[in-house]
């Protein structure tokens, strides 16, 4: 049997970096709180980028066109 082997901790910088992105796009307000959209995102297994522009698609006002053009 193989010793348990815990997994390495991020780098500090990559942290930071995802913290700044998260800011950017809106996930995160204040004292880094979720936000709706934050709470939207985490429950899609996607990055946060692409996680953003496919709710922006769905509640963008094209969403029903696009979807009557693939029919």
């Amino acid at each position: 049997m193989r010793p348990y082997q815990a997994l390495k901790p991020p780098r500090e910088e990559a942290v930071n970096s995802t913290i700044s992105l998260c800011y950017e796009v809106g996930t995160v307000e204040g004292d880094e709180e979720l936000t709706p959209l934050g709470h939207h995102l985490a429950k899609l297994p996607v990055d946060v980028l692409v996680g953003n522009v496919c709710i922006t698609y769905v509640f963008s006002p094209l969403y029903s066109k696009c979807n009557i053009l693939k029919d």
